[in-house]
């Protein structure tokens, strides 16, 4: 699922994110500018871009180092666990958990949609009977 799709630009980011002892690791090694990288590859992902090199060069390009510097930082990301690697195209857990969030949201949305409209057209057609009924019933009083 593409996160543009539900509309929402936006994913969860764990306030204590750079407490977390993988990326203390990661700070350690690469600084902020791995912290960075990092964030761009959780941004990617989230935007179901999922191959390395495509990643490296939308990274790149946007400035966020050489390619050989984030790929370098991919691998060790990959060593601390923070992605998965399978076939040249990374994951996340905590990427897919966001994504499975937001759909299960847009799906509860749409039911409760779904079933607001349906309240108000039964509404609407009780409403109508009871005019209905209400004119039958004064026009069969003239007679």
């Amino acid at each position: 699922m593409n996160i543009k799709q539900i509309k929402s630009y936006y994913f969860s980011h764990d306030i204590n994110a750079s407490e977390d002892i993988k990326m203390k690791k990661l700070l350690s090694k690469y600084g902020s500018l791995g912290y960075g990288i990092y964030w761009g590859i959780i941004e990617k992902l989230h935007d179901e871009m999922h191959n390395i090199d495509d990643i490296i060069c939308i990274l790149s390009f946007n400035r966020f180092g050489d390619s050989n510097t984030i790929e370098n930082c991919i691998n060790y990301c990959i060593s601390l666990n923070l992605f998965v690697e399978k076939s040249g195209k990374l994951k996340s857990n905590r990427v897919d958990r966001n994504l499975e969030f937001l759909e299960n949201r847009k799906t509860n949305l749409t039911k409760f949609r779904s079933n607001a409209g349906k309240k108000g057209g039964l509404k609407t057609q009780e409403l109508r009977r009871e005019k209905l009924n209400k004119i039958n019933e004064s026009q069969n009083e003239k007679n």
